[in-house]
């Protein structure tokens, strides 16, 4: 149980202790609200959407959506998310009163609580005194079956049709659609190994990385932005996502790509760590400065590194003994902070990334070099270009009698970034027997005031006149263009110049000035009397329109390439977590900092014969230690873990359903010898996981048609979000396939708070695939989340699969299917010349993987000659045959 906004430690620790002491009365407050306001649609009778919620069995085998309850994690239980929901689509009930805030507030502490339902919990207490639970236990070394399809031995149906089946295997693997030609190749290769090859072919893409990256990213909450309130971009993340797609392209043995996450800067592999830090972090201001809230804000920061961990690794809700003994696992509150031990020397911060670049960076700074000199000197042409000089602007203009002088900034070399300013001075005109005098610091008297300082930065507006000129006193702007600042003097004096700079002082003792933010367009006014306004100078005063274009975008020029001087001149850094000798860990009462009790070395799970290191453990030792731990004494969980993953992510549901959560309270595995088999011969194989889904995808299970009798029979799947986009991209002939670095960010923020709006127009890069997206938490892109995109704010190890009206609206309406669709129907055109048969074939092939039936044929052939081949196309995509996996 944490608090999510820290501000005072009053608001963390009363939430703590009251949960802890009051827990609900079930039989008085959830009971009866379930009978009320839920049973009649999901009880004995009824169950809408396959949900049940007349016991507690039913509640964590969950429906169409999952499971309804996830003990002890209340923020993800999908429960919790449709009562709280305001959204008409997805609150519950549907009808009638809402339940009140403080039923939904009870709700959530029965969950946090351990979803408590007397009468329904001795199995599971039995089993937890004996620590017997299977998945504790070591891997059995012998089996009575040596194949896959042997272990699940009911009747398979038909193998799939051809074309279907090279469909659902290139989706799969790849997240794309294969190829017309890739099909026919297929379809008329009868070899008996013609699906190996396209198996081992797949394997081989490099989009394999790519598409199974993204199941890992979801499970560990990888994002590009902090969350929270602020919510603002994480610098140098995308080098971990790299990792995770080159590792898993290259076949990285899983156990080291387990231990290269918890300890790879030993070895040095420096963007694996980012794992460490991949979970949403609130900025300091929102933290506040009481010393309480900084200390319990650092061991939330440490316990979403043991969620990461334990959900991803472990499918282990280890977090549920932060504040006391797991209500149902044999993990104890030691256990707990023995491995947040491991873990407290970890900073959510970057460090220097030694990526071997020196010589390219050298090269390209050259080059940038040259540019530099060429644009100053097109620069020089224009006589009232001011570029910066030490790091400052300087406006001169007549002597002005003045109170108040304002400085408009309507433009920034960075377009969707608000100006930024260390200092503004204003300075007197120099007068028979008397130099200049500076009268705009606020120790003179001088007020400063703004448009409006960004204060989840740090911004303030008394930096603007406070004679300090570094990085940690800047004023920075919390809007975009316009926006201005303004100095109310003490009093009325005949002024000259003004003076404003961004880092001064960097610039001076040549360390590079911030290349961002910098004023590109501004105007000065001067006023005796308040309201009075004069302009005095402006940026491009007396040019003509041509030049001011020519200057704009030389300026623009200029400011992209200082930006990556500065960039390639500072060593590469890599956000993948800090490293810092840690103090001394106890466990804490009830999770709170300020009671703590006996103190505790760095250790793992005792259930799993965990390690155990002195408490004063060098820090790098400490999380070395817990990766060997991790694939050797707990090798048997984190391989059952990992081959149910897999096998979810190819069947829709995992041999365990809960792939999570292996503990008391998840499920059983449906075919528990089967499961151990794959988990042994994962290790056996030397944890290889192209080899695992080898094994999968080439059994009789996997490759057989829709509708067959037993329970792996094939139910068509809708794809996620990444593959429908990434296939339209594909077919369209649009997809921009260039791999790694920098995301490319399709929002903007606006207002003081981080609020992440869609750009109006797609920036270079946008058809790259979607994991190569910058990832906003809580961003709406207005169509693909629709399509169950998780926020990355809570662990994903499986999504919602909804479906709401919403969902077909954006896909027939949306910008992109009409883009998409327009790029089609010209592909077609451009492959098939003028024969509107071929065309329309054509984009059967390239959509659905084959050609159109007669009737189908026919109906579009009438629709293109009366509405155009784009409605053809727009009906490809938003057909069931194209969104569903087959």
């Amino acid at each position: 149980m944490r608090s999510t906004f820290t501000l005072l430690a009053a608001l963390v620790l009363a939430p703590l202790a009251d949960s802890e002491a009051a827990a609900p009365d079930f039989k008085k407050e959830i009971l009866p609200v379930l009978k009320e306001r839920c049973f009649e649609c999901h009880g004995p009778e009824k169950q809408k959407a396959g949900l049940r919620l007349d016991s507690r069995a039913a509640l964590l085998k969950g429906g169409d959506f999952g499971a309804a309850v996830v003990p002890c994690d209340a923020a993800g239980s999908h429960l919790i998310e449709v009562i709280s929901s305001t959204d008409d689509d997805v609150k519950m009930p549907p009808k009638g009163e809402r339940l009140s805030a403080a039923e939904i507030e009870t709700f959530k502490k029965w969950i946090a609580q351990g979803a408590v339902w007397p009468g329904q919990m001795d199995a599971i207490a039995e089993e937890k005194i004996s620590s017997s639970h299977w998945s504790f236990q070591p891997l059995s070394g012998t089996f009575a079956h040596d194949s896959l399809d042997a272990f699940l031995g009911t009747a398979k149906a038909a193998e799939a049709d051809r074309r279907l089946l090279v469909r659902r295997i290139t989706l799969d693997l790849t997240g794309l659609p294969p190829t017309p030609e890739e099909v026919n190749a297929f379809v008329e290769d009868h070899d008996a190994r013609a699906y190996e090859k396209v198996v081992e072919r797949l394997l081989a893409s490099k989009h394999y990385g790519e598409r199974w990256a993204q199941h890992w990213l979801d499970v560990i909450r990888y994002a590009d932005t902090r969350g929270y309130e602020y919510n603002s971009l994480r610098e140098n993340t995308w080098p971990y996502r790299d990792w995770v797609i080159e590792a898993l392209n290259r076949d990285l043995p899983y156990n080291q790509f387990l231990f290269q996450q918890i300890a790879g800067d030993t070895v040095g592999v420096d963007p694996a760590t980012g794992f460490l830090v991949t979970a949403p972090l609130p900025t300091p201001p929102e933290v506040g400065q009481e010393a309480t809230a900084i200390k319990m804000a650092r061991f939330n920061a440490l316990d979403e590194i043991i969620q990461n961990v334990g959900a991803s690794m472990l499918g282990l809700t280890v977090g549920c003994a932060r504040c006391h003994h797991h209500k149902f696992d044999p993990i104890s509150s030691k256990d707990y902070y023995q491995i947040l031990s491991v873990f407290s020397g970890v900073k959510y911060e970057s460090r220097p990334w030694r990526d071997g670049s020196e010589a390219a960076r050298k090269d390209e700074l050259n080059l940038i070099g040259q540019r530099i000199t060429q644009v100053r000197a097109e620069l020089a042409k224009f006589p009232i270009s001011r570029e910066v000089s030490d790091g400052q602007y300087t406006e001169h203009f007549e002597p002005r009698r003045a109170k108040w002088v304002r400085l408009t900034v309507t433009a920034t070399d960075a377009t969707s970034e608000g100006p930024a300013f260390d200092e503004i001075e204003v300075w007197t005109a120099a007068q028979s027997g008397s130099a200049p005098e500076l009268v705009s610091l606020a120790t003179q008297g001088a007020k400063a005031t703004s448009s409006g300082a960004a204060t989840q930065l740090g911004s303030k507006n008394e930096f603007l006149n406070d004679g300090a000129f570094s990085k940690d006193s800047t004023w920075v702007a919390s809007i975009r263009p316009p926006a201005w600042v303004q100095i109310e003097l003490k009093e009325p004096a005949l002024i000259s110049r003004v003076v404003w700079s961004r880092d001064r002082l960097l610039a001076k003792t040549n360390q590079g000035a911030h290349a961002i933010r910098l004023t590109s367009e501004w105007r000065v006014e001067v006023a005796e009397k308040q309201g009075e306004w004069r302009s005095v100078a402006a940026r491009t005063e007396g040019l003509d329109a041509d030049a001011i274009q020519t200057l704009r975008g030389l300026e623009a020029e200029l400011a992209k390439l200082r930006t990556r001087q500065a960039k390639l001149s500072a060593d590469p850094e890599v956000y993948a977590g800090k490293f810092v000798q840690p103090e001394l860990i106890h466990v804490l009462m009830r999770g709170d900092p300020e009671e703590p009790r006996d103190l505790v070395g760095p250790g793992g799970l005792s259930v799993l014969s965990g390690f155990r290191l002195p408490a004063d453990a060098p820090e790098q030792e400490r999380r070395a230690a817990f990766a060997k731990w991790l694939i050797k004494e707990a090798a048997p969980l984190t391989a059952r873990v990992v081959v149910n993953r897999l096998w979810h992510h190819h069947f829709g549901t995992g041999l365990v359903s809960t792939p999570g959560d292996f503990g008391l309270v998840g499920a059983r595995p449906t075919h528990p010898e089967l499961l151990e088999w794959l988990a042994t011969q994962l290790i056996a194989d030397g944890w290889s996981l192209k080899e695992t889904h080898r094994r999968i995808v080439m059994s009789a299970a996997y490759r057989q048609r829709a509708g067959g009798p037993d329970s792996f029979s094939r139910a068509p799947r809708r794809l996620d979000a990444e593959a429908i986009r990434d296939s339209m991209l594909a077919i369209s002939g649009q997809l921009d396939r260039t791999m790694g670095g920098e995301g490319v960010n399709l929002f903007s923020r606006k207002g003081e708070f981080d609020q992440w709006k869609p750009l109006p127009e797609p920036p270079k890069g946008a058809n790259r695939r979607m994991i190569y997206h910058t990832r906003i938490r809580g961003a709406d892109d207005g169509m693909f989340k629709t399509f169950d995109l998780p926020e990355c704010g809570q662990v994903k190890d499986k999504r919602s699969d909804s479906t709401t009206p919403l969902q077909a609206l954006n896909l027939l309406n949306g910008r992109f299917t009409l883009e998409q669709s327009a790029a089609l129907a010209k592909r077609v055109t451009a492959e098939s010349v003028t024969d509107l048969t071929a065309k329309i074939t054509r984009a059967f092939q390239l959509a659905l993987a084959r050609p159109p039936r007669e009737t189908e044929l026919t109906a579009c052939l009438a629709v293109a000659e009366r509405e155009g081949l784009e409605t053809v196309c727009r009906a490809l995509f938003n057909s069931n045959e194209f969104l569903f996996l087959p």
